[in-house]
């Protein structure tokens, strides 16, 4: 069985009352939804952005194409903020507006608290790679992306702790472009369960295309603001997620025992009691031929992220980063001897035992 890329879609008998899926904190699609916010916040005279230089390149157009006075704190090797330069770019007594990105298990948000004084500007968390391991109280707006950890054709928590700087349910609107993305999304969706289900091998193609599409759709298409669509939002309430998490956790602790001492491997931050891991991500200069080895061996690995063609060349820290970065999937659809045949062709690539 193959491991990796998009999720099939899976509905369960199961009645899920986390507080993450009330109707008040879903949206549709993240980058819609961040615009939104964005926009709003310029329209009320915040124009002034600090922000990570080591973004997703949606992310990153989504402050580019509002012509803001931008400027970037530099990220560290282990995926952590640069406090020294954050103080030097950090003006508590400006309009800034400060956008953090939690890197897998590397609480940004946290350490930016302890450190600095932020009540006095507006900070935004983008908390996709972490939404289930923080308390998400300290700041203003928090943002994930529900899609990332289940088979869903849209769907985007925001959280907003101070109500009067935007309003995203008055700025939401129905779009036909959107619902053919979700359309398209949903059918791919169940053909890759059948696809799984009953090794139909010429399924595969097709249910790629249409994955691909929708996401050049959503790529021309991503700042509409659009509600959740039903089916998402039924799906996330009938997932047992206490099972999706004790999974998640299972398979990071082990890739994390077999993998931590492979020399020609770096681990990422290790996993603490109360996270639930978003994937396992590892550092290799020999990070493109292991990716061809895997995909040759079935296993689809993601990268967060590619460095934006804006970005490169600029530092040389996130340079390393874009080049040796690979998340290796270790979500519920997987158990231990999935783990171990991930591992075992991993060290077979690298020639260890």
């Amino acid at each position: 069985m193959e491991i990796g890329s998009e999720f099939h879609c899976v509905i369960e008998d199961h009645k899920s009352n986390l507080e993450y899926f009330k109707e008040e904190y879903l949206f549709g699609f993240t980058r819609g939804a961040l615009y939104s916010v964005v926009e709003q916040l310029k329209e009320k005279g915040n124009t002034k952005f600090l922000i990570p230089n080591y973004l997703c390149e949606s992310v990153l157009a989504t402050f580019l194409q509002h012509h803001l006075e931008i400027q970037y704190y530099k990220i560290n090797h282990d995926l952590s903020v640069n406090m020294e330069d954050f103080s030097c770019k950090y003006n508590k007594e400006s309009s800034q507006v400060i956008f953090i990105t939690n890197y897998f298990n590397v609480d940004n948000e946290l350490l930016l608290h302890s450190q600095f004084d932020l009540a006095n500007v507006i900070s935004i968390v983008d908390v996709t790679h972490n939404i289930f391991s923080t308390k998400m109280s300290k700041s203003d707006i928090y943002v994930a992306s529900l899609r990332k950890w289940i088979g869903i054709p849209s769907g985007t928590y925001v959280k907003l702790n101070n109500t009067a700087i935007v309003n995203l349910r008055t700025e939401m609107t129905e779009s036909s472009i959107i619902n053919e993305i979700i359309y398209k999304r949903a059918y791919a969706a169940n053909l890759k369960t059948i696809f799984l289900s009953n090794n139909r091998e010429e399924l595969k193609a097709n249910f790629l295309e249409i994955f691909n599409a929708a996401e050049k759709q959503l790529d021309e298409n991503g700042t509409i603001h659009t509600p959740i669509d039903r089916l998402s939002s039924q799906l996330l309430q009938c997932t047992d997620w206490n099972k999706v998490f004790e999974q998640r956790k299972k398979n990071f602790l082990y890739l994390e025992e077999n993998l931590r001492d492979v020399k020609e491997i770096i681990t990422g931050q290790e996993l603490l009691k109360d996270q639930v891991p978003f994937g396992f991500p590892v550092f290799t200069s020999k990070r493109d031929e292991l990716r061809k080895y895997l995909i040759e061996n079935q296993i689809y690995c993601p990268i967060h992220w590619p460095i934006p063609e804006i970005m490169k060349g600029k530092d040389n820290i996130i340079e390393t980063i874009g080049s040796t970065i690979l998340t290796l999937p270790c979500d519920q659809r997987y158990d231990i001897e999935d783990m171990k045949r991930l591992v075992s062709i991993i060290k077979k690539f690298l020639g260890v035992q």
